[in-house]
């Protein structure tokens, strides 16, 4: 449980804050602005390497109307205020939501390459005012952890844990953090802290049975009363008869307490000054969550379920997309 002020600001709190479907191989995009896409091509200073690098190597490196590409990527020329735009759009925004080094590199290359880029982005989040007030520093957890299988497949297990109480927005007091085990995808919903068992089946019916089906296993750190309750009063409400198995993990991997900070800090960075917005930004914290990279599978929650990136809008680039083979691949590194 979270106490009520989870989302004041560091420097204004006076104590610290601490069955998958496989996609045929096929043709999907690269994301790009286009106002980004016009101010590259009129931008002549290009780099000497890149330069070298499509002489002597085109099928790695090659320009097509006035865009370079190197290995699918769109190269970003050497101007200061193309690549802070850059930055600033997959670091500043909500959707983007403020993410570190590493999750920020990923993004970003998903679409642009420049030579110093690892370099500028690691500057650039350290550099980040927002990041320095809000951002947990996570000390060495010495409790004795019980890490738990590696389910087969997405959203065969899940498990279920609430933030709260918060500062009440819209008449809710608290978030209940549905995370499915295989792709570590969440689904965040406001709720308050009295519900029932019947309450969160209810929740659970409505938001996520409707995208996953019913999960083989719970896991929550609850109470096995709650969880138990949980699963017979889900069944009740789909109208089935079915045993389902659950389990009771007070002390698992830690992943849970690092999620539940992780979505406590976006929301930090966004809601106004009293505290009463959180539902609002609630979504796309979730969406944030969902299109970052996650350390132990080393693909974001979105690949993982669905096999591409979330579209955001933009216009787009046409690109090669890895095969369904390759998609097998990812999946079966993430079981292992």
């Amino acid at each position: 449980m979270f106490k009520e002020k989870m989302f004041i600001r560091r420097l204004e709190e006076s104590t610290p804050i601490y069955d998958v479907t496989l996609l045929h191989n096929r043709r999907f995009e690269i994301l790009a602005d286009e106002t980004v896409l016009e101010k590259i091509r009129k931008c002549e200073r290009r780099e000497t390497r890149v330069l070298e690098e499509m002489k002597k190597q085109p099928e790695k490196v090659w320009e097509n109307k006035g865009i370079i590409y190197r290995q699918g990527r769109i190269y970003v020329p050497d101007n200061q205020e193309i690549r802070n735009f850059i930055l600033h759009d997959h670091h500043n925004s909500p959707d983007a939501g403020h993410p570190g080094t590493y999750r920020m590199l990923e993004s970003v290359k998903r679409t642009f390459w420049w030579p110093t880029i690892k370099t500028n982005i690691r500057r650039y989040v350290r550099g980040c005012d927002m990041c320095q007030k809000n951002k947990t520093i996570r000390q060495p957890n010495h409790i004795p952890l019980n890490p738990l299988s590696i389910p087969d497949k997405p959203w065969e297990e899940i498990s279920i844990d609430m933030i709260g109480p918060l500062p009440k927005s819209k008449e809710k007091d608290a978030i209940i953090v549905i995370v499915d085990r295989f792709s570590k995808m969440i689904h965040l919903v406001p709720t308050t802290t009295s519900l029932t068992s019947m309450d969160l089946a209810e929740i659970y019916k409505e938001e996520v049975w409707r995208h996953h089906g019913i999960p083989k296993r719970i896991i929550s750190d609850r109470g096995p009363q709650f969880a138990s309750k949980f699963m017979e009063s889900l069944c009740k409400a789909l109208g089935i008869e079915r045993n389902l198995s659950t389990a009771y993990h007070p002390q698992t991997d830690g992943q849970t307490e690092r999620m539940n900070q992780e979505i406590e800090t976006y929301l930090r960075a966004f809601i106004n000054y009293r505290q009463d917005d959180w539902t609002r930004w609630l979504p796309m914290a979730e969406f944030h969550y969902n299109d970052k990279t996650h350390a132990a599978t080393g693909q974001t929650p979105f690949f993982l379920n669905y096999g591409l990136h979330p579209w955001k809008g933009n216009i787009t680039v046409e690109t090669t997309n890895p095969t369904a083979t390759s998609l097998i691949e990812e999946l079966e590194n993430v079981r292992e």
